[in-house]
This record gives C-alpha cells, structure tokens and sequence, in this order.
C-alpha cells in the first residue's frame, strides 16, 4: 500500500521543491492561510485512498471500517505488498512530517491531523471539495 519514495517519485518531489522555492518566499498571510486549508482538506481525503477514512468526515456506513480492515487483510494474505496497519500507520506519519517541514519553512502554518496524532492549528471550517 505505501512504499518508500523511489528514484522517479523523488525526482518529482525535487521538481516541486524548485517551484515552490521560486514561488512561497513572496506569498502573503491570507495565501498562507489557504494552503493551511487546502492541507487540511488533502489530509481528509487522501487516508480514504491511502489508508484509511478519517473519522468525523466520510458518511460510510457503520460496517465500512470493519469490511475494509478484513479485504485489506485478505490482500495482505494473498501477497498483494499491503503492509501491516501499523506500518501503514507509521508510513502516513512520515509522511505527513516531510510535508509539515517543508511547508513550516516558509511561516505557513500547519493543521492539527486527528487520527495520527499530529499537532497543529485546529482548522474546523475546512470542508473539502473533490
């Protein structure tokens, strides 16, 4: 499910880093302010696909969690390289250190992340779009 950044992947990262370091240093508060949001909103809906839905956002059936929990153990099973919850859980943090330092370099704020116990700005009227 989550693997290490290979070679391709970080040849990405390094190409947006160049942007963003041409681009963030001139950004105003109030454009600050909307990518604190828009981190909040990507953090929302990328567990779905990632890993697992947040609690609080997704209106999933009360069975989802559970039947979820069950096919990704099936796909774990069958060899499919779905690595354990904890790993995943572990690999999610990670992730979401890399982005909070990059981005807390340039003065913008970083959101609170329930679920994975990152600390941040609460951001409560952030309400995705996708």
């Amino acid at each position: 499910m989550f693997k290490r950044i290979g070679r391709d992947e970080s040849r990405h990262l390094q190409i947006c880093m160049t942007i963003l370091e041409n681009e963030w240093p001139g950004l105003t508060e109030d454009v600050k302010g909307q990518i604190t949001k828009q981190l909040r909103a990507g953090f929302v809906f990328l567990p779905m696909i990632l890993w697992e839905p947040p609690e609080g956002f997704w209106d999933l059936p009360p069975y989802f969690l559970h039947n979820h929990r069950v096919l990704m153990d099936h796909a774990r099973d069958a060899g499919l390289g779905v690595l354990p919850f904890e790993e995943q859980a572990e690999n999610w943090r990670v992730a979401i250190a890399r982005v909070r330092a990059i981005v807390e370099r340039w003065g913008i704020a970083f959101p609170a992340i329930p679920g994975v116990d990152v600390t941040g700005i609460e951001a409560e009227d952030i309400i995705p779009v996708f």
